[in-house]
């Protein structure tokens, strides 16, 4: 259907709601998700009952608060793969995970928070559930480090403070987790100069080699992880492994570029007339 046709009033209101959860990155109560989408409570409750279902929502049975569900971060993923630059991504993942026999997941940032869309598993599998759609750590992981190194956004640093905010035992007795502004920024500011990080996060025995892929303006478009047990990511080959992550980010960089390049310059030049588009053909 066109957009100047006559479309469902109710779905366009519904989607108020999922907009106002998108935005603000944080789950919310009825009250605030009616007035931010300026619906009326029982309205919008009863919209919501709808998205649970859908799994486009979900609510926290404790605090009874609301945020999207899996059902929206499918669809997200979906819309993703749609990406040229993360189609190359895809395809650098399983690359890597087949050559070096190693897992490879790649990471994009979905309400400021790394979130898994694509996995190839190596030979030597590690202790970790990788799904797509599975959500990672930002200040308790490598790859999250190189979120918060590459990333600028609101969603990214609320994010942060809350992981910062909530120690639990689990976090805190781990090998490198770091609870601390100051020493997690100090970890950040080495990642932006060798533009890489590696090292083991919560995850006891796992380590982690991760690099950034960014479009021509610095903006950051995914992270590619490699993931395995310490002592293959400290064997004699870590030299390799980081240089061949490396050398696929930057890979992919430049064919992102190059496509944003001749999408530039298409737009430069002048466009003909439709008359003139017919006598041409």
């Amino acid at each position: 259907m066109e957009k100047s046709g006559r479309g469902i009033k109710s779905i366009e209101i519904g989607n108020k709601l999922l907009k106002v959860l998108v935005d603000k990155c944080e789950p919310l109560s009825l009250s605030d998700l009616a007035a931010a989408s300026d619906i009326a409570a029982a309205q919008a409750h009863a919209y919501l009952l709808s998205y649970r279902k859908l799994e486009l929502v979900e609510q926290d049975p404790t605090t009874r608060l609301y945020r999207l569900g899996s059902f929206a971060m499918r669809l997200g993923v979906a819309r993703l793969h749609n990406n040229v630059a993360l189609q190359a991504g895809q395809q650098a993942t399983s690359e890597l995970s087949n050559r070096l026999g190693l897992t490879a997941v790649m990471l994009v940032a979905a309400a400021g928070t790394p979130t898994v869309v694509h996995v190839s598993e190596g030979l030597n599998r590690i202790p970790l559930n990788l799904h797509q759609g599975s959500v990672w750590s930002i200040t308790g992981t490598i790859t999250g480090r190189v979120f918060a190194a590459f990333m600028d956004s609101e969603a990214a640093e609320n994010q942060i403070q809350a992981e910062l905010s909530q120690t639990t035992e689990e976090m805190v007795n781990a090998a490198e987790a770091e609870f601390d502004r100051t020493s997690f920024q100090q970890h950040v500011d080495n990642v932006k100069k060798q533009g890489y990080a590696s090292g083991s996060g919560i995850i006891r025995d796992v380590g982690a080699i991760a690099a950034p892929v960014c479009d021509s303006s610095g903006n950051l478009l995914f992270v590619l992880s490699l993931v395995a047990p310490e002592p293959l990511m400290n064997n004699g080959n870590r030299g390799a492994t980081v240089k061949a992550l490396l050398d696929a980010t930057q890979r992919i960089s430049a064919e992102v570029h190059q496509l944003d390049l001749e999408i530039q310059e298409a737009e430069k030049r002048p466009k003909r007339g439709r008359k003139a588009q017919q006598e041409a053909t």
